[in-house]
């Protein structure tokens, strides 16, 4: 009998160049279609929010897989400084459902917002960890019919 694999989590943080602010709505179309075809085969799950200049994202899967993501994330050129949150294992993926989902948070997610202005300017390598999965979590239950959506574009592909 096969172990499972064991699944790993990385959540990092990045600021976004000024360009990719001020282009982000066309932006982060183009990550999600990437994070898609890539993640599919490497077996990666995850969510990203685009919050405030800054991108927080959580990515998924086999420790080597998640790792080789991350780097070739971090080449991207729409982002710098990022700075890991937490790595580890993790005894459940929280984000399983899609090989990747965006949001950049809006006034649909006041909630959300309101808690993060109410701690003062946001940095994200400031928040525990604790904090931000609580973040990621309540993001991915709030659009997660919008965010199995995001993924309709690898299930077709699956199919053919």
């Amino acid at each position: 009998m096969t172990q499972p694999a064991q699944i790993f989590r990385l959540i990092y943080a990045s600021k976004m160049t000024s360009h990719t602010r001020a282009r982000l709505d066309a932006e982060l179309p183009q990550i999600l279609a990437a994070s898609l075809r890539n993640n599919s085969w490497r077996g990666i799950t995850g969510l990203l929010v685009a919050y405030r200049g800054w991108f927080i994202q959580a990515l998924e899967g086999e420790p080597m897989a998640v790792r080789a993501g991350h780097r070739a994330i971090l080449s991207d050129p729409r982002h710098h400084d990022a700075v890991i949150l937490a790595q580890g294992p993790a005894a459940l993926r929280a984000f399983g459902r899609w090989s990747m989902a965006t949001r950049l948070l809006n006034h649909q997610d006041a909630a959300v917002i309101g808690e993060l202005d109410r701690r003062g300017p946001f940095e994200p390598g400031a928040y525990s960890e604790a904090v931000i999965m609580r973040l990621l979590h309540t993001v991915g239950a709030a659009h997660a019919a919008t965010f199995d959506a995001q993924q309709t574009p690898v299930r077709m592909r699956k199919a053919g």
